[in-house]
């Protein structure tokens, strides 16, 4: 057999979850734990610990590929900085990847450019952009330095928060072994944090996305920008 790796999405609706590991190779198990299940993947360790775990799409936005070494290098290189590890990139190389953008681009449309930045879908560039006060609307040229910055610290405190609460949908950041603890990111708690923390509980960690006012009452607007359902309060962001 030639060497392949597997591309794995992190689709709007997709979410890996933990099946019961196979018992022997080529065992095929179909206990599936979603009826939304599309594929099941077995793993194992470099120490030969076994797991399995469903990819669940209930929509069908993601898609997984079989690819060669190679081919997986080519789709890394396009990728921009991971915003979820933000403890490995720096501020001035997100100000790198926003100087390859046309200044005229929305920022609301830029956030889901991938090969800018990895990691921010449709619900975390709405929460990122509220809580910068932001309107999704500004061009990239008509952005402050400060709020270049600004956009950066909330959209890796967003995800970081997401991925320590295992996300705001079910499961979507759930380890694949369910013994397993969920991996924590060392954040400082800044006024940022701990006003996610105050809002998390009554609003589900949803600050504006699908929500119709925000915590202090004012009205969140739904717009199409970028091709996907936009959440923002023109009250607070501009």
């Amino acid at each position: 057999p030639h060497p392949a790796e597997l591309t794995l999405p992190q689709a709007a609706t997709a979410a890996y979850i933990p099946g019961r590991p196979p018992t022997s190779v080529g065992d095929v198990i179909r206990d599936a734990v979603d009826k939304h299940s599309r594929v099941q993947l077995h793993v194992a360790t470099a120490d030969g610990v076994k797991q399995s775990a469903f990819y669940v799409d209930a929509r069908n936005f993601g898609n997984l590929k079989v690819v060669s070494p190679d081919q997986a290098s080519e789709v890394e290189l396009k990728l921009g900085i991971d915003l979820l590890r933000p403890n490995e990139y720096s501020i001035n190389e997100w100000m790198g990847s926003l100087a390859k953008v046309k200044a005229k681009t929305p920022i609301g449309e830029l956030l889901l450019d991938q090969s800018v930045a990895c990691g921010l879908g449709n619900i975390y560039r709405a929460e990122t952009l509220y809580l910068a006060r932001v309107s999704p609307h500004r061009t990239l040229g008509a952005l402050t330095e400060q709020e270049r910055t600004r956009i950066f610290y909330c959209a890796t405190t967003v995800l970081s928060m997401a991925y320590v609460n295992r996300g705001s949908m079910r499961y979507t950041y759930q380890h694949l072994s369910a013994s397993a603890g969920i991996d924590t990111l060392q954040l400082k708690l800044d006024e940022l944090t701990r006003f996610m923390d105050k809002v998390q509980l009554r609003y589900a960690n949803h600050l504006v996305y699908n929500r119709t006012t925000d915590l202090y009452g004012h009205t969140v607007l739904r717009e199409e920008i970028g091709g996907r359902t936009m959440h923002w309060c023109p009250d607070v962001q501009s």
